[in-house]
């Protein structure tokens, strides 16, 4: 065995070292060849159902906009529904050829099982889920007292990330995520309230 372990010592990292340099430039060939398959075969979202929540302003609110000029079906989520209808009608507006609004609180794991129950009856499919709902504290790190309102925000950034890992394993690369999270913990802060990271830090 005192053989085979020394052949093997000597033998597997130069063909390791080896078939990188034989595989890289190809994987690399590949990636560079499905980018740009990507550019020009954009999905097509004409008819295409999106569910999204947090969609009553801001970032939501924009890309529901976005998703309606394309025309696609919507399904918003909020909890304010007054300026949810009001977004509801301006993308109609847009393009989108029907809307559904519905409030709810994500926060509630059982009102994220009847938005989602809901879409699904109402167009009888879901292609896309934006799950844009979130909530942000701006304050000092010290002056965060009750931590314990955050682990739920923790476990459920948690349970994200696991959640699309292991449907990765199970359906491979036709998993597709998007994830604009900002860093909101920033050590050495210039500004009295630059809740991001340093580089991505501003003076408010």
């Amino acid at each position: 065995m005192d053989v085979v372990h020394k052949f093997l010592n000597i033998a597997v990292p130069p063909f390791t070292i080896l078939s990188l340099f034989l595989c890289l430039p190809s994987l690399y060939c590949f990636k560079l060849v499905l980018f740009f398959l990507r550019a020009l075969f954009i999905e097509d979202m004409n008819g295409k159902v999106v569910l999204i929540t947090g969609a009553s302003s801001g970032i939501g609110e924009q890309l529901a906009y976005q998703y309606a000029k394309k025309g696609a079906f919507l399904a918003l989520v909020a909890r304010r529904e007054k300026s949810l209808q009001e977004v509801g009608e301006r993308a109609r507006e847009l393009g989108s050829p029907d809307v559904v609004v519905i409030r709810a609180d994500v926060a509630k794991a059982d009102e994220c099982k009847r938005f989602v129950e809901q879409a699904v009856e109402h167009f009888g499919k879901l292609n896309h889920l934006v799950n844009n709902a979130g909530m942000a504290s701006v304050c000092m790190f010290e002056e965060a007292t009750d931590i314990t309102k955050f682990t739920p925000v923790m476990a459920s950034k948690a349970a994200l990330i696991s959640f699309y890992e292991t449907l990765r394993i199970e359906f491979g690369s036709d998993v597709k995520r998007t994830i604009a999270t900002p860093g909101v913990v920033g050590l050495n802060r210039g500004c009295p309230k630059g809740n991001f990271c340093p580089k991505k830090a501003r003076c408010w």
